[in-house]
């Protein structure tokens, strides 16, 4: 997007279902689990503020090593959205908006030109 951005992190090390998430979950439990037996997962606060940090760094970086334009203001908003996804469906749904995501932009609550509303924001605000 052109001002924001969509990803899906995954937090999960208890029991895991059948669903492809949940597999990759796995995997990544158990190479944690070899490494260290005590591992911890980063919760999403510290997942995010490490990802503005470096994103952040290597813009700076850009900027004045490879003459990207400088931007005139800050990077990253101080807060971000978060959606517990709590099940299989909401996956799939979430993963297709994503993926469709940048050819609504013209409905987007984000876009200053907004001339709709777009569906998923009313299906997160619970009116679908």
């Amino acid at each position: 997007m052109p001002n924001h951005f969509h990803g899906i992190i995954s937090l999960t090390l208890g029991e895991l279902g059948p669903g492809p998430c949940q597999r990759e979950q796995a995997k990544t439990a158990d190479i944690i689990a070899s490494r260290n037996k005590t591992a911890k997962l980063p919760s999403l606060p510290d997942i995010v503020k490490q990802f503005k940090s470096l994103t952040t760094h290597f813009y700076i970086e850009g900027v004045k090593r490879r003459g990207w334009p400088p931007f005139d203001g800050r990077v990253w908003q101080k807060n971000y959205f978060e959606h517990i996804i709590r099940n299989e469906d909401s996956l799939v749904r979430i993963r297709t908006y994503i993926q469709e995501n940048p050819a609504r932009w013209e409905l987007d609550s984000e876009n200053p030109a907004s001339t709709g509303r777009d569906e998923f924001d009313v299906w997160l605000a619970g009116d679908l």
